[in-house]
């Protein structure tokens, strides 16, 4: 059963959420907050103060051969059709904008 889109794009954000305070939305100095600016705006902004300080999230993609889909850091899956990350231009993941790394199954 597939979750609704309102429901992916809540779990989206709160994972989203999880990222940039984990990179230090709320305890870097150098990023102040305003008050009555909405999450989604106080994250866009924080993603742009990261990049001017060359900081990008990341998100690593796992490909499954048993289960034939990748396993995204962020917790969730992605399947293609056809072919992979590189062969679809795939940079970043849909769930959490996190630029895509690609990592080896072990």
């Amino acid at each position: 059963m597939w979750d609704s889109p309102e429901k992916q794009q809540s779990d989206a954000w709160h994972a989203l959420h999880g990222e940039l305070s984990a990179m230090g939305m709320y305890s870097d100095p150098d990023f102040k907050r305003i008050d009555g600016e909405s999450g989604t705006k106080m994250a866009i902004r924080f993603v742009r103060h990261l990049s001017r300080k060359g900081v990008k999230p990341d998100c690593g993609w796992e490909y499954s051969d048993r289960e034939e889909y990748y396993k995204c850091g962020c917790g969730k899956m992605f399947t293609f059709i056809d072919d992979g990350i590189k062969e679809n231009n795939f940079k970043f993941c849909p769930y959490c904008g996190g630029r895509i790394v690609e990592e080896s199954s072990e």
